[in-house]
């Protein structure tokens, strides 16, 4: 499973789940995507997005991300979809556990550049982003919210 690959030490064996969150920013027929420049992930495409601060809201954190790593803006209308990634090792203890609110936004504007721990920022569409290395469920994610 990809999630294990360069996942951050100081993230290992966490005592509860790390809440996260995600932007996905269907935008003419592509979508914005991050290449991670540090672990966890490092070097793979996602959304952007990352931890939730204390005190944070969750849509505060996302638009936050989204502006750190990627210089943008979006509006959020509908409610953030959960996701659950629980990474096991070798002896079946719980080496990773992250709960992600996936959001979906309306492009507002800002041109994409990478910022924060991206280390590079594309708009791509369906057949390009195939061809690059994802984190798991990425690309499904991305056919629900380009095909409508």
């Amino acid at each position: 499973m990809r999630y294990n690959q360069s996942m951050s030490p100081k993230r290992r064996y966490p005592p509860r789940p790390l809440l996260g969150v995600s932007a996905i920013i269907p935008h003419q027929g592509r979508v914005l995507l991050v290449q991670r420049g540090r672990a966890p992930l490092k070097g793979l495409w996602s959304f952007p997005g990352g931890l939730v601060k204390t005190g944070e809201s969750l849509e505060a954190a996302v638009r936050r991300e989204l502006a750190e790593e990627t210089g943008t803006q979006a509006r959020f209308t509908a409610p953030p979809e959960p996701r659950e990634i629980i990474v096991r090792d070798a002896n079946g203890q719980v080496e990773h556990h992250y709960v992600l609110m996936v959001f979906a936004g309306d492009y507002e504007g800002g041109e994409a550049r990478p910022g924060g721990d991206a280390a590079a920022v594309k708009w791509a569409g369906r057949s390009q982003a195939a061809r690059l290395p994802l984190t798991d469920g990425a690309l499904e994610l991305i056919d629900r919210f380009l095909d409508g």
